[in-house]
């Protein structure tokens, strides 16, 4: 006696939308969105930058012939925080995403690396807040010592690495919408996992 057939395989409903490898496209009203948000140049988070540099040359300058040394280190402290907010906001702040595709691709992420720019801001805001610092400062009082001098450098550089870090935490819009677009792809891919090989003969 012939064994009975086994049962039909049970076909599972295809998602409503899977994401290739070279699906780049904002999809559905949410990612379209978001799209929109991450495709305009921050300007109103770049202008309060921008502001808060100046602000700062203009704090040095007041607090540059203090009688007291905390108040005199107000200045580097403020030109290093400024320029590093300024400097490491501008490629967060710009453009993120548009019509013609996001600026990474679907179901395998972002491939580009944030910290690796992260860090080259933070030297080049290094490098410009001290720059900054030495021109805003002009002549030096000679009733300061050497100590003094070093640790103005020293406190510019400090928070001038500080400050390229500070967008990361209080981004402008463009970036948080684009790594909203980030995390929807992402569980998107964690949802419907998939594995890859290859044969040479």
């Amino acid at each position: 006696m012939d064994a009975p057939p086994p049962p039909p395989p049970i076909i599972q409903p295809a998602p409503a939308h899977v994401y290739g490898p070279g699906d780049i496209y904002p999809r559905g009203a949410h990612e379209r969105e978001l799209c929109d948000k991450a495709a305009s140049t921050d300007w109103i988070y770049l202008s309060t930058a921008g502001l808060a540099t100046v602000g700062s040359v203009v704090i040095n300058s007041e607090t540059k012939y203090s009688s007291t040394w905390p108040v005199r280190f107000l200045g580097p402290a403020s030109v290093g925080l400024s320029m590093g907010w300024l400097i490491g906001s501008l490629p967060l702040a710009l453009p993120q995403c548009s019509e013609t595709g996001m600026r990474f691709s679907g179901r395998e992420g972002d491939t580009r690396k944030p910290g690796y720019l992260a860090i080259s801001l933070a030297l080049g805001s290094v490098a410009l807040s001290s720059i900054t610092m030495a021109v805003a400062t002009g002549q030096q009082p000679q009733e300061w010592g050497n100590v003094e001098r070093a640790g103005r450098v020293l406190t510019t550089s400090g928070f001038a690495i500080a400050g390229s870090l500070l967008p990361y935490l209080l981004p402008p819009k463009t970036w948080r919408a684009a790594e909203e677009l980030r995390k929807l792809r992402f569980e998107a891919s964690e949802e419907r996992a998939f594995v890859t090989y290859s044969m040479t003969f």
